[in-house]
């Protein structure tokens, strides 16, 4: 059914007259109507009952459904504030409406049509024919919009009222104030013109403008500024200075302002009023006009400060370049001993007049020439210093080859020398070299002003006992064991036939002599001959004191195993080597030759046969008992096939010597090799004693009939090199071991 139908009736007419019918528990006569049945917006149940003569009910039912109401319409509308153009009616849903700058909001009032509808205005649900919240309006155009929603949801209706709120024609200041200068007359908002007055020193100021309306815009000399806060700094000449600030309405009406501020013109006095020192009396006494004084304090006084007063108070001082507050001490300054000069600068208010005032203060010097230590390094001064006792007496070791001197001076001023030489205040003098015995140490200090204090100090230095070496060593070869001053015996084993050795003393005042010859410590003696075998080198070191102490070192001086010597028979250069035990090497290595030579053989013995490079005569010495050992000759040019090697001693079966050939020879080519065995057959003392002799030569036997003649002209001996200087010792031992045997060659 339509929303409009709000009720209804129902006639139900029964079967069977006996029965009875009821409407909605109402009992209606069958065949009529039943009361009216209001109806609610929606679903509706009619119940309609049938009961049968015999109290059988039998129930029918009628849903009834009404549509909801689809009415959006307002009945009326209105403002709190302005009226609505054109009037309100029901079908017009756009409106306008026009109030002063001074409303700043209003509220609307909505009234449905139905009321069945809900209302907003502005969004804002508000009850139908009740004022909404107060809606603020912005200076223009401000939409207001009612929106209806009818009862069944879906069917709306909007009504929008466009309000222009007028903008504001105030353009008033509310204040007005200056940084600097106080405004002439008193502020009004009225009064647009001022004046203001400023000091000389006042080269800029801030305005500060308060807008009547907070909507106004103000600009100070054409520059924004916000209401209420200081404009930037504005520049103030000496004379007139306009500054205009304009007050610009919300409507665009202006209003300006205008602020004449005149600055006072700079003084140009630069005078002092006063001067003084806090130490010391200006001389002559102060006077604005003179500028130059001077002042004399003691040496004590290391600092003063001034305090300059200035005539005009718009002046700037400053004292020795930096900036004092007129009537106030300066900062403290340091005063050398001597002239000191403080200079005093006033600036007067214009910026270009100065006026300069000078001090002379004259500091007095020092007359403190006192020590307030003195330490030297070696031991302790007797007594303990003291700055009143200026002789002293010290001690020291032996050892102490030097000392320094530390003084330091009482006053920082004063200078101080030790033995001469100029030494910082605090700081050690260079070495001073100490002798043995008294030594005088003499410390000068001067004071400032020129007085001086002498201190002396007596250093005695003990006499030393220290006989040690600190280091020896040998030309060649090498000491065993290594070098300690505690180890007093050494050897070492060399092949030269001399060496030199270096000793140095552990103490410089010491002496030393290398086999009882002087030598200065550390540098080489000189040089010492070396026999083969054992040789004793003593080192004597004598202490200061006089105490002598002795190193030894035996040096072992080993056999050649090379020798190099010229045959006999000119042939040119024979090489001769030897190998065997240990310590085994040649005692001589001669090259004779046949006859005519001191070594020579008795002639005889040796007919058929020529020896055409010469004997060997050679002793190999330093064997163990019994050793066999392999001498190698090489010779300039091979010898022929069928050349043999003949010996020239005993044998065990014929003491007398005599030639024989040596079996234990072997010749290939230009080389012979001969082995040699002490005490055997080859050995000319057939003793075992580590002495092998071995005189002989190659022999070429002569063809039959020639006749062998050895060229004597060349038989001077041909000492092979490395022979040791003492081969002439070997060889005469030699000589008498074999002098024992009958008949035979030395």
């Amino acid at each position: 059914m339509s929303n409009a139908t709000t009720s209804l009736a129902v006639t139900p007419t029964v079967a069977d007259a006996t029965a009875s019918v009821t409407v909605n528990g109402v009992a209606t006569a069958s065949g009529n109507a039943s009361g009216a049945i209001a109806l609610n917006v929606g679903s509706n149940t009619i119940t309609v009952t049938v009961t049968a003569q015999n109290g059988t009910p039998l129930s029918y039912t009628v849903t009834v459904t009404r549509a909801a109401s689809s009415n959006a319409d307002l009945s009326a509308l209105s403002l709190s504030s302005g009226t609505l153009a054109p009037a309100f009616a029901g079908g017009t849903t756009s409106y306008t409406a026009s109030v002063s700058n001074a409303t700043t909001s209003l509220t609307v009032t909505p009234t449905v049509a139905a009321g069945t509808s809900s209302v907003t205005v502005n969004g804002v649900a508000t009850t139908s024919g009740n004022a909404s919240g107060a809606i603020a309006l912005a200076v223009g155009a401000n939409t207001l919009t009612t929106v209806v929603t009818a009862q069944d949801g879906t069917t709306t209706k909007t009504h929008t009222v466009t309000v222009t709120r007028a903008a504001s024609s105030n353009a008033d200041l509310s204040a007005l104030s200056l940084s600097s200068g106080t405004l002439s007359p008193v502020f009004a908002a009225g009064t647009t013109g001022y004046a203001a007055s400023i000091a000389a020193g006042t080269s800029s100021l801030t305005v500060t403008p308060t807008a009547a309306a907070g909507t106004s815009s103000i600009t100070v000399n054409g520059v924004a500024v916000t209401s209420g806060a200081a404009s930037g700094a504005i520049a103030m000449n000496p004379g007139s200075n306009t500054v205009t600030i304009v007050v610009t309405a919300q409507n665009g009406a202006t209003k300006s302002y205008t602020v004449t501020i005149t600055r006072a013109l700079p003084s140009g006095n630069a005078d002092l009023s006063a001067l003084s020192l806090s130490s010391g009396t200006l001389a002559p006494a102060f006077a604005a006009g003179t500028t130059s004084y001077t002042a004399s304090v003691g040496n004590g006084t290391t600092s003063l400060t001034v305090t300059p007063t200035v005539a005009d108070a718009t002046a700037s001082v400053t004292v020795n370049g930096v900036a004092t507050t007129s009537g106030n001490a300066s900062g403290a300054i340091a005063l050398a001993v001597g002239a000191n000069t403080l200079t005093t600068v006033v600036t007067a208010q214009d910026g270009t007049t100065t006026k300069t005032y000078t001090v002379t203060v004259t500091r007095a010097g020092s007359g403190d020439a006192n020590l307030s230590a003195l330490a030297l390094s070696g031991g302790s001064i007797s007594p303990a210093f003291a700055p009143s006792t200026t002789g002293y007496t010290m001690s020291i070791a032996a050892a102490t080859a030097s000392i320094t001197v530390t003084p330091t001076v009482n006053e920082p001023n004063a200078a101080v020398t030790v033995n001469g030489v100029a030494v910082a205040s605090g700081n050690s003098s260079g070495a001073i070299a100490m002798n043995t015995g008294a030594n005088t140490v003499t410390v000068v200090v001067t004071a400032q002003n020129g007085t001086t204090k002498t201190y002396t100090v007596t250093v005695t230095r003990a006499v030393s006992a220290n006989n040690n070496l600190a280091a020896l060593a040998l030309s060649s070869g090498t000491l065993n064991p290594v070098f300690s001053a505690a180890q007093q015996n050494y050897t070492a084993t060399v092949p030269g036939a001399s060496l030199t050795v270096t000793p140095t003393v552990a103490d410089s005042s010491a002496s030393v002599t290398v086999n009882g010859v002087a030598v200065t410590s550390g540098n080489a003696s000189g040089p010492i001959a070396l026999n083969v075998g054992t040789n004793v080198i003593t080192v004597q070191v004598t202490a200061q004191d006089g105490s002598p102490r002795a190193y030894t070192v035996t040096v072992t001086r080993s056999r050649p195993t090379t020798a190099t010597g010229t045959s006999p028979g000119g042939g040119g250069t024979v090489n001769t080597s030897l190998s065997g035990p240990v310590g085994c090497g040649f005692d001589r290595a001669d090259f004779i030759p046949l006859t005519g030579a001191p070594a020579s053989p008795p002639p005889g013995g040796t007919a058929g046969f020529v020896f055409s490079q010469g004997l060997l005569d050679v002793v190999v010495g330093g064997c163990p008992n019994g050793a066999t050992v392999t001498v190698t000759l090489t010779y300039p040019q091979p010898f022929p096939p069928g050349a043999v090697y003949l010996k020239y001693g005993p044998t065990p079966g014929q003491p007398a010597p005599h030639w024989y050939p040596f079996a234990g020879a072997t010749i290939a080519g230009s080389t012979v090799t001969l082995v040699l065995t002490d005490g055997v057959l080859g050995d000319d003392d057939l003793a075992q004693n580590g002495t092998i002799a071995d005189p002989g030569g190659v022999a070429l036997a002569l063809a039959p009939g020639a006749t062998g003649i050895p060229t004597l002209s060349q038989w001077g001996v041909f000492l092979l090199s490395l022979l040791l200087a003492a081969a002439a010792g070997l060889n005469a031992h030699r000589t008498k071991k074999l002098n024992a045997q009958p008949a035979r060659r030395a």
